[in-house]
């Protein structure tokens, strides 16, 4: 896998040899941004690292661990459907299956056949990884990022939700 596979993403800075020794990535974001005081947006600070694959070694991104920080409540397994907010963290672990994930109008899906996610109708690779898939999708007002297989996909892209749209709902395996 190269780089992010998502849209939108470029000019990219990276930090390295912060305090906590990890190397961090900050995006920019082409997205539309109407009634913001702000022109586009930034990514998430995104941690980098090589992991060691059957393809060779292979960037990853995951979200800074301070994202945690953010966490207002949190919702598992069959109670997913009770969560609703404007500002979203979804993680979810699974073995092999189809899966689709409805975040304030955002289709997350995963195809086990081909091994790929679709964000909104943009496919991309995601390779199970010891067997299960793991995903990470974070919504606010702009933006919709997901990561999958561990880091190993990374999915950035422009999206905008319904202001009333406030849902989350999954279907598929358990």
């Amino acid at each position: 896998l190269k780089g992010h596979l998502g849209k939108g993403f470029y000019a990219a800075q990276t930090f390295s040899h912060e305090p906590k020794g990890r190397v961090v990535q900050i995006g920019w974001l082409r997205t539309t941004t109407a009634g913001m005081p702000f022109n586009q947006a930034l990514s998430l600070a995104n941690e980098l690292k090589l992991r060691q694959t059957a393809d060779g070694p292979r960037l990853t991104w995951q979200p800074v661990e301070e994202m945690k920080a953010l966490r207002a409540a949190s919702f598992r397994g069959d109670d997913i459907s009770k969560c609703r907010g404007e500002l979203l963290e979804v993680r979810a672990e699974f073995e092999p299956g189809d899966v689709t994930f409805t975040v304030r109008g955002a289709t997350i899906s995963y195809d086990a056949a081909k091994q790929e996610i679709v964000v909104n109708d943009h496919r991309a690779s995601a390779p199970l990884v010891d067997g299960k898939q793991r995903l990470i999708i974070y919504l606010d007002r702009t933006v919709l990022e997901v990561f999958a297989s561990d880091g190993l996909t990374y999915v950035p892209l422009p999206f905008t939700p319904k202001t009333e749209d406030l849902s989350v709902a999954v279907t598929g395996a358990k």
